[in-house]
């Protein structure tokens, strides 16, 4: 399907065959589907969160911490060309977050949007100070995985009232062009009377950016990670 793709994408004039719908039954089937059709319905209709695990097996869940980061959150980051210097303009890109738990499995669920009306869904984990995500996308074929350490977040917690309102992540994915990508994020709280549910790129000196973000975000060296 995506050979026959690129192949309209070069020429829209140009003679494409079907799919081989036994084919892609077939492949399907390996993964556990009856068929294509049920494949198609199942990852649009619903999230799939089935398919994403993390698990340590001899280590607990800080459940504490997990019910900490329930709510809605902003994700801040500078998704920056592979030479700064092509970047068009200065911008900062804010996506939005929900991290909820699951009233059947217990576990800990995220839904995020992406650019072009994308979306994003995963699971959030937590072994001692350390926060893991995993999401896959039910738009197109990418997953993203992020981790945080929160120093000293056991004592902290310990306080029924600590409240979090940011976290630092180390997020990684396969760009488009098969290229990894390691970016910087920073999660914010948010007011969920105020939240807008939308992925949005913003000039980095908008208003709409918290000048705590700016500062962290506005030099392009430090917040580069070097994935080689």
């Amino acid at each position: 399907i995506i050979n026959k793709l690129k192949k309209f994408d070069l020429n829209e004039n140009a003679t494409l065959s079907k799919p081989n719908l036994a084919k892609l039954s077939l492949m399907v089937k390996v993964l556990g589907y009856s068929n294509y059709i049920d494949f198609i319905n199942s990852h649009t209709e619903r999230f799939n969160f089935n398919d994403l695990k993390i698990d340590m097996v001899n280590a607990k869940q800080n459940t504490v911490l997990l019910d900490k980061l329930v709510g809605c959150w902003y994700a801040y980051n500078r998704n920056l060309p592979e030479n700064p210097t092509q970047a068009k303009d200065d911008r900062i890109w804010r996506s939005a977050m929900e991290i909820y738990k699951s009233e059947t499995s217990g576990e800990y669920f995220i839904e995020r949007s992406g650019g072009d009306h994308h979306k994003y869904f995963g699971k959030v984990t937590a072994y001692s100070d350390y926060v893991f995500i995993i999401m896959n996308s039910n738009t197109f074929i990418r997953q993203r995985h992020f981790i945080s350490r929160i120093k000293d977040i056991n004592e902290k917690i310990k306080n029924p009232e600590y409240k979090l309102y940011e976290l630092h992540f180390i997020s990684t994915c396969i760009s488009f062009n098969q290229e990894p990508i390691a970016l910087f994020e920073i999660f914010q709280k948010a007011d969920r009377k105020n939240f807008m549910p939308d992925s949005v790129s913003f000039p980095i000196d908008s208003n709409e950016i918290p000048p705590s973000i700016i500062k962290q975000l506005e030099d392009t060296e430090a917040n580069r990670i070097d994935y080689r």
